[in-house]
């Protein structure tokens, strides 16, 4: 019997709990064109593959399960399945796995399942299978930036990694209970609050934000909302809004003559060099090295603010 799973027709997920911190199993990146591997009971291990260019096929149980080309696989230690490329052509696969001492989970069918998202926030939902569509390139980043950091073998880049990952499985989550649970309320109103925060940092970004003031625009706690914010974009408020001040500061440098006193200001900042340290470390390079980068060519040929997260000085003077 052959099954389509889609994002719009998801058979079963996991329910996860984590109790101690993962560490690191391995973290790769694969081209191949006779792809097949197999996944059998690995104890303590969970596994997360994205897949590129062509879809596969999952045979679970005597069922053939249809994975499309920008999805993801999630394998937990119950999983028992081969998988083979569902097509001719080349399969990338960027894979990452963990090992963790203590956790808990079952799987659930969806048929089954009480249509009330749990309560506890601590609660992972996770799909066997998950198309990504929109959100493909996002989560693309994301590995690329872990497995490079793998690489690097260092006690820093370990903490990185296992910091992406915590990034990485929560946004898995979010974007999986809006498939899930389309009318839930819970889910819509996390939405409704993530873009009235996104809008009002873009309207006032030239003024002093604080947290506690948008809580009151938007007649909610402000714990409330950090924690809302943080769960459906994967991001704190404060780390969203430093995001939108580099890029405006970015525009600013480009395009006007102004003192970094005037530009520190025009992002709503007093400070000028707790900006040029937010700058650095979204960008990897100083505000005047930026002025500069347009003309030149960067270390790894990409300008940095086309790499998201940069974890690494990558100017060369």
């Amino acid at each position: 019997m052959k099954i389509s799973h889609n994002h719009t027709q998801p058979l079963s997920f996991y329910q996860l709990k984590l109790r101690s911190i993962p560490k690191i199993k391995f973290a790769c990146s694969t081209s191949t064109d006779h792809y097949k591997n197999k996944y059998t009971f690995r104890k303590k291990i969970i596994e997360i593959a994205l897949i590129s260019n062509i879809g596969i096929y999952a045979n679970v149980n005597g069922n053939e399960i249809y994975c499309p080309p920008n999805s993801l696989i999630i394998a937990l230690p119950d999983l028992n399945c081969t998988l083979s490329a569902a097509d001719s052509g080349i399969v990338q696969i960027e894979s990452v796995a963990v090992e963790i001492d203590d956790f808990e989970f079952k799987r659930v069918n969806v048929e089954e399942f009480d249509t009330n998202i749990p309560e506890s926030i601590d609660v992972l939902m996770l799909p066997f299978c998950l198309s990504l569509n929109d959100d493909y390139m996002h989560i693309s980043k994301m590995f690329k930036l872990l497995i490079d950091n793998h690489l690097k073998n260092t006690t820093t880049s370990n903490y990185i990694c296992i910091s992406i990952w915590f990034e990485m499985m929560a946004y898995i989550n979010n974007q999986y209970k809006k498939l899930l649970f389309p009318n839930n309320k819970d889910v819509k109103t996390a939405a409704y609050y993530t873009r009235k925060v996104e809008k009002y940092i873009q309207c006032n970004l030239g003024e002093e934000i604080r947290i506690k003031n948008i809580a009151v625009e938007l007649n909610v706690t402000p714990n409330y909302l950090c924690g809302m914010f943080k769960r459906s974009t994967g991001k704190t408020i404060i780390e969203f809004l430093n995001i939108q001040r580099v890029k405006k500061v970015r525009e600013l440098i480009n395009s006007y003559d102004m003192t970094l006193a005037e530009i520190a200001e025009a992002v709503g900042l007093s400070n000028v060099r707790y900006l040029s340290d937010i700058f650095k470390k979204h960008y990897g390079i100083s505000i005047s090295q930026c002025k500069r980068i347009d003309n030149e060519i960067s270390l790894y040929h990409q300008k940095p603010w086309d790499i998201e997260n940069l974890d690494r000085d990558i100017w060369v003077d």
